[in-house]
């Protein structure tokens, strides 16, 4: 349910996704007393539920994940809206029928990137404060304060699909002093984790998915199908077939209410440390705070 002083985002919402088979429909809108309502498709789980019930996903469902989800990114895209929340509870299989197709929910932090003129809106020149969206997975150019585009949804999706494949990512399980200081640490690390070294192990074309999006201009379109067409291709050569059979294929996913909480694979500093990436003395310094100070009251001696 929504207040009446959101429905005009209902009402965007609701315009941005008509026509789209891919996203949740929209089967009913209305009042009811002081609310606005919006009724919507039933959808299956979110990647994130089965991810953290798989706890890793082969290279095969990973591979029928990325072309689906390029699909809807470039759907978005066209329709002159960044999406700007890439994560893993935003897509969720379907159900029935559709049990094998990926779908895009919760369009709360898009924003559009065109004028009415359909011009792309210019690059702010005062740098952001703070990070729009989800930190795990946000380009190193929004970590920097800049104005996320198209090439930042490609990117934070680039670090989503690693994190399927790796079971981790280098910056998780970070601690620091404040969510200030934790996102800055995080994006410390993504700065000195080279795309070699995120990808090592794994094949190529993620290496250079990252290296696309990185060479992008702040307004520059997208090459999707030449996206699509690299991770096709490593599909064929794997000898995959393409049967809608994902890693949870036949398996019972319990109630959100029953699911156990998983800790993350990355604990602190030790995952990077135990893949040789590694840590600069000054992200060291943002986690732990500086070396040289004295200890406070409520430290442990």
């Amino acid at each position: 349910m929504a207040t009446r002083g959101e429905g005009q985002q209902v009402a965007w919402r609701r315009k941005v996704l008509r026509g789209f088979r891919a996203s949740e429909r929209r089967g009913w809108i209305g009042t009811q007393g002081e609310y606005n309502l919006m009724v919507m498709d039933l959808l299956g789980p979110s990647l994130d539920a089965y991810f953290k019930h798989c706890k890793q996903f082969s290279l095969k469902t990973t591979l029928l994940l990325s072309v689906q989800i390029l699909d809807r990114l470039e759907y978005v895209h066209n329709r002159g809206i960044l999406y700007r929340d890439i994560k893993p509870h935003n897509f969720l299989m379907g159900i029935g029928d559709h049990s094998s197709r990926v779908y895009i929910v919760d369009f709360g932090l898009a924003k559009r990137y065109v004028d009415k003129h359909g011009k792309h809106i210019a690059c702010a020149t005062k740098k952001r404060s703070g990070v729009t969206g989800t930190v795990r997975y946000s380009s190193i150019n929004v970590h920097e304060g800049s104005d996320p585009s198209r090439r930042d949804d490609l990117e934070a999706t680039g670090y989503m699909l690693l994190h399927f494949l790796r079971g981790d990512l280098p910056w998780l399980g970070l601690k620091a002093r404040s969510k200030k200081s934790k996102h800055k640490a995080i994006g410390s690390v993504k700065q000195q984790t080279s795309d070699e070294e995120l990808c090592e192990g794994y094949p190529d074309e993620f290496c250079n998915f990252l290296r696309y999006c990185k060479s992008l201009q702040f307004d520059e379109k997208p090459d999707y199908e030449y996206l699509r067409s690299m991770f096709h291709k490593l599909f064929e050569r794997q000898g995959f077939v393409n049967d809608g059979v994902f890693d949870w294929t036949g398996m019972s996913l319990p109630p959100p209410s029953e699911r156990k909480k998983v800790v993350s694979c990355s604990r602190d500093l030790r995952k990077a440390r135990e893949k040789e990436i590694k840590i600069a003395p000054q992200v060291e310094e943002i986690i732990n705070g500086p070396r040289s100070r004295s200890r406070g009251r409520n430290e442990k001696r």
